[in-house]
């Protein structure tokens, strides 16, 4: 059960199965879920090759993105997310990473 994502363990077998009953629609489950999480049930890895082989299509759909350097927008807020620059904290290999583009900040 220790490799299978922490998703999974919520299954009454906790092994690698999906409900056929719950859509991937029902986000107020998965956000109450999520937000019951304390810090010691969370494994802070990226899942291996293994796992996400083994997962569903839904649950792997848009990875070509998962870790790309772009920029967070929401509403007048703009954040840039370059997680290349912390690969070592997930036990991944870290290159050099490039210099992070600065925003100008404006204010009305």
């Amino acid at each position: 059960m220790a490799d299978c994502p922490m998703g999974c363990r919520w299954t009454n077998t906790g092994g690698l199965r999906f409900a056929a009953n719950v859509k991937t629609t029902d986000i107020e489950f998965y956000r109450d879920e999520l937000d019951q999480q304390r810090e010691t049930q969370m494994t802070w890895r990226p899942y291996t090759d293994v796992i996400i082989d083994a997962l569903p299509a839904f649950c792997v759909q848009g990875s070509e993105v998962w870790r790309s350097r772009t920029t967070l927008i929401c509403f007048h807020i703009v954040e840039l997310h370059v997680p290349d620059r912390v690969l070592r904290q997930f036990d991944l290999l870290q290159h050099i990473p490039i210099p992070v583009e600065t925003i100008r900040r404006y204010t009305s």
